[in-house]
């Protein structure tokens, strides 16, 4: 009996569709695309600067980059001997008043969302050019410290800040790891805030000094009498509950080679708790675990002061310092007036 070969060819109609392979195919080339025009878009308007620069308007402040550009000018002009390091409560210290007390030549490198590892960083990249300062006067948040808290993005964005904290580490490898940060939505968005501001170009939302202090804005004037208003304190107080519950190990290991290298320098090094709003101070008293942790901080930032022979003061409050809370920005931010008196505090003790 003769039986069909089993090995006859398949139709067309019963053999696999292999429809479904390309179009997973056309998808995945398509999205490559795209992300690639996307990273290409992204490094020519290079919306907060962490490339190269673009003659697209920038968007995002990026006060790390400022600090660096300021310093490299203004030591070009003579030798930095005293820095000013902390966060944005101190960006308004002006350098010029703690030259008249000191004789030295200080430059504020006190940034937006810092931490202990913008403040490491900025002091090993500062000292290398020519020789590490005399005097550092270094502003502690308690907040700073918080568990769980990453290094800001204008760090990690920032290739010579970030080799000083990883050595060795590659341009290449550096660059490539920014672009996953710009996977999401809010890019397109950046994408056409470049290209508006491009075509009416506006003014920077910050002005600096040549010196690296902030200019006091004129929009956002002292509150006077009125005060802070308890919305204000209730949206922090959001945030503080959150996240303020335990210390960072990490972030005290970075102050602790922070004062210690300073103090191998031979620097004279004060320290200082800076201030909240009174009425701020008042509502994280009355949280027992803020208070708690606040109380864990202010142990921690003394028992530094003392391994590293530095000058410690608790700022904590405009009281400690005669300070006006009328003169308040915000819950935060002092104005000029007691920006000035703490220095004066701060310097004038440390002279004795």
């Amino acid at each position: 009996m003769v039986t069909a070969s089993s090995s006859q060819p398949l139709s067309a109609s019963s053999r696999p569709s292999r429809e479904p392979l390309r179009f997973l195919s056309a998808f995945a080339i398509s999205l490559i695309l795209l992300v690639l025009v996307l990273f290409a878009a992204v490094t020519a308007t290079d919306p907060s600067r962490y490339f190269f620069g673009s003659p697209v308007p920038q968007i995002w402040p990026n006060n790390l980059r400022v600090k660096v550009e300021f310093f490299r000018k203004f030591a070009a002009d003579g030798k930095v001997t005293g820095l000013l390091l902390g966060s944005s409560r101190c960006g308004i210290l002006e350098p010029e008043q703690a030259d008249r007390m000191t004789g030295l030549r200080f430059f504020n490198a006190c940034v937006y969302d810092a931490s202990t590892d913008s403040m490491l960083a900025l002091y090993r990249f500062f000292r290398r050019p020519a020789g590490p300062p005399e005097m550092i006067v270094v502003g502690i948040d308690t907040f700073l410290l918080r568990a769980g808290a990453e290094p800001s993005q204008d760090l990690k964005g920032n290739y010579e800040l970030s080799r000083q904290l990883e050595p060795g580490l590659l341009p290449l490898w550096h660059y490539a790891r920014l672009y996953p940060h710009y996977l999401r939505f809010q890019t397109f968005t950046d994408l056409g805030t470049s290209l508006r501001n491009w075509a009416s170009p506006k003014p920077p939302i910050d002005r600096f000094r040549p010196d690296g202090s902030l200019m006091a804005s004129v929009e956002s004037p002292a509150r006077g009498p009125a005060g802070i208003s308890p919305p204000e304190i209730e949206k922090l107080m959001v945030q503080y509950r959150a996240e303020f519950q335990s210390l960072s190990p990490g972030r005290l290991d970075r102050l602790r080679s922070l004062l210690s290298e300073a103090s191998a320098d031979g620097a004279r090094i004060v320290l200082w708790i800076t201030p909240v709003h009174p009425a701020l101070r008042a509502a994280i008293d009355r949280v027992p675990s803020l208070a708690s942790a606040e109380r864990e901080a202010r142990r921690a930032i003394a028992q530094l002061a003392v391994l590293y022979r530095a000058r410690l003061f608790d700022l904590s409050g405009p009281d400690s310092y005669g300070g006006d809370p009328a003169g308040w920005v915000d819950p935060v931010h002092p104005g000029l007036p007691d920006a000035r008196k703490e220095l004066g505090l701060l310097l004038g003790q440390a002279q004795n």
